[in-house]
């Protein structure tokens, strides 16, 4: 009925690994799912810090984010953790085949055809706010 979408890592930006601010990627979030038509009042989008601790990492996530029932994730790490704290079932989603988000920062950071990765709307995103290229 409602879904809570966390933004990892938010305070880290304009780096490698993280090359969009927690708002930029909340933004190309809310054009995909605007484009989709998908109401905002059936999400909520949750920046979540790093705490670089696996241990407590867990309840972190859950003193920040309303009360939820399961975890959807294609990360092995979330699942893990998640499976570990044995308090909300996991729901496995399945990753698109060929596309991950290292090739995509890749294909940015060197002006190679990146688009095609992506949503039309997402990648409207990026060009409407300057954000296609990062050197």
């Amino acid at each position: 009925d409602f879904l809570i979408i966390g933004i990892g890592s938010a305070e880290k930006s304009r780096t490698s690994q993280n090359p969009f601010t927690a708002n930029e990627r909340q933004g190309m979030i809310t054009a995909a799912l605007d484009a989709e038509k998908i109401p905002c009042k059936k999400y909520t989008i949750i920046p979540l810090r790093d705490i670089n601790d696996y241990d407590r990492w867990v309840e972190h996530v859950v003193n920040l984010v309303p009360p939820f029932n399961c975890v959807y994730t294609g990360s092995l790490i979330v699942k893990k953790l998640f499976k570990k704290h044995g308090k909300h079932s996991i729901v496995p989603v399945k990753m698109l085949k060929g596309i991950t988000a290292t090739q995509i920062r890749k294909a940015l950071n060197k002006n190679k055809t990146w688009q095609s990765f992506l949503p039309t709307a997402v990648t409207n995103y990026l060009q409407k706010n300057g954000l296609e290229f990062f050197h």
